[in-house]
């Protein structure tokens, strides 16, 4: 990682614990998101590489005022996407929603985030993209998005710099890896937000360990801790 000034992520097999040796000491990296819906329709594929968000929730009927973070999505600019029929929508979600006849799987893939709303609180079920797009900050509402994501967001604000760290096709790569080649403030900035992101995240994960070893000592079934790591407590029993 010292060495490295750039980080070209294998495809289309990316690269795992070399990733995140290199991410342990610098910032500056391209990597290749090949995502290719199963699904066939040429206006929903259009749509899909649109420059729309599309949100899919699991259970959109449930998704009403009652709903913590539910303002942030009502009053986005997203497009809401089900596949049930017969369903009663909230007047504000029903008026930037559209119906498709595909499976869950299918809908996964259309939708750029995936959802499901269990006790008036928003989970992530996944995330599909095929483009960069403006996210906004809706994603910060959701009940499994760990404290130090929103600190991160706090202090640095949305992802200025992702359209050039990803690519969609082989052009893409290319066409930005040559972006960061030529740019050293650019790759100076990544390396510098990748170094505040480290922080934080070391010191979310320090505290969240310890209390989920506390757990796990006095015989507490351990929770399952998102964002980008699984500590799987149960391996110290």
């Amino acid at each position: 990682g010292h060495i490295i000034d750039i980080f070209c992520n294998t495809f289309p097999l990316d690269q795992g614990e070399s990733f995140s040796e290199f991410l342990a000491k610098k910032g500056t990296y391209i990597t290749m998101l090949n995502n290719i819906p199963s699904f066939k329709d040429k206006k929903l594929l259009e749509l899909k590489n649109s420059s729309r968000v599309i949100e899919y929730f699991e259970n959109l009927e449930a998704l009403t005022p009652k709903v913590k973070g539910y303002e942030d999505f009502a009053n986005s600019n997203a497009l809401f996407i089900y596949n049930k029929q017969d369903i009663k929508l909230d007047p504000k979600i029903q008026a930037n929603s559209m119906y498709v006849e595909l499976s869950d799987k299918e809908m996964k893939e259309l939708g750029d985030r995936s959802y499901c709303i269990n006790n008036n609180k928003i989970h992530t079920r996944g995330v599909f993209i095929t483009r960069i797009k403006d996210w906004g900050g809706s994603r910060l509402v959701c009940a499994d998005i760990p404290s130090y994501f929103i600190q991160v967001f706090k202090k640095l604000g949305l992802q200025k710099y992702s359209y050039v760290t990803n690519a969609f096709n082989r052009k893409e790569f290319v066409d930005n890896l040559g972006v960061l080649i030529e740019d050293h403030n650019l790759r100076d900035r990544l390396n510098s937000d990748q170094d505040i992101k480290r922080k934080l995240r070391y010191k979310y994960f320090k505290k969240v360990t310890a209390n989920e070893f506390v757990r796990a000592i006095k015989g507490k079934k351990p929770r399952i801790l998102r964002g980008g790591a699984l500590i799987d407590i149960q391996l110290l029993m």
